[in-house]
């Protein structure tokens, strides 16, 4: 099966791979979910919401990197479960401490299904849904998932291709908008300096503090539509 036939797979199984996460968990309970999840909870209770966002974003940049050693083991006869805890030394960050938890949760009697949902709901990065289902389908077709194993590495570098080039268009954009949020205030005190008249106006009569405010909330408004097309963007 070719790299694009299994991109095409993987596409079908990420949503078959959350329903079976959902009937699993409906089976069994939250309980093992929730064993598995405590320790990934911990970790995010400690990290604010800045840095698990960095760390997110580590997590996805090393994922094809990781992929690709599971590939490797998997095709020489290790078991997913296997070639996936030991991939460990392979990377570093947060995935290395991911997947060290991971063990944890799978040491005290987790299920590898259960192990995954909680990584990937306390991650809730996207990218390791494509992951997630290539593991669970390797822990089905052993080394003939190998390929599966690929395509996602392949996949995730593309998208973080894309993601790269997007990043440094909304980078100028973010630059422009925050030159032309700056020039209403600093061309208003270069006035100022120059024309104390216009100073003695705009702050000292009730016409020019009108003025300055509905320009405040107008350059205000401003700023945060443009900031709200970058992040569209990205």
């Amino acid at each position: 099966m070719s790299a694009p036939s299994w991109g095409v797979a993987l596409a079908v199984l990420v949503p078959m791979a959350r329903q079976v996460f959902a009937r699993r968990r409906d089976r069994a309970g939250l309980a093992p979910v929730e064993t598995a999840r405590a320790g990934f909870g911990r970790r995010r209770r400690r990290s604010s919401r800045r840095r698990a966002r960095r760390e997110g974003a580590q997590v996805v940049a090393e994922l094809p990197r990781l992929a690709e050693a599971v590939a490797r083991d998997v095709r020489a006869g290790v078991t997913v479960t296997d070639a996936l805890v030991g991939a460990r030394t392979l990377v570093g960050g947060p995935l290395a401490a991911d997947l060290t938890q991971l063990d944890r949760a799978l040491g005290a009697g987790a299920s590898l299904a259960d192990a995954l949902v909680a990584w990937r709901d306390d991650r809730s990065a996207p990218a390791l849904d494509q992951f997630v289902a290539a593991v669970l389908l390797g822990a089905e077709l052993g080394s003939r998932a190998a390929p599966a194993f690929e395509a996602v590495a392949a996949a995730l570098r593309d998208q973080a291709e894309v993601a790269d080039e997007v990043r440094a268009l909304t980078t100028q954009s973010r630059a422009s908008a925050t030159l032309l949020t700056g020039l209403p205030p600093l061309a208003c005190t270069g006035l100022a300096v120059i024309e104390p008249a216009t100073a003695r106006f705009l702050f000292r009569s009730s016409a020019g503090l009108a003025c300055v405010g509905t320009a405040g909330a107008l350059v205000a408004a401003g700023w945060w539509w443009m900031d709200r097309l970058c992040r569209a963007e990205r």
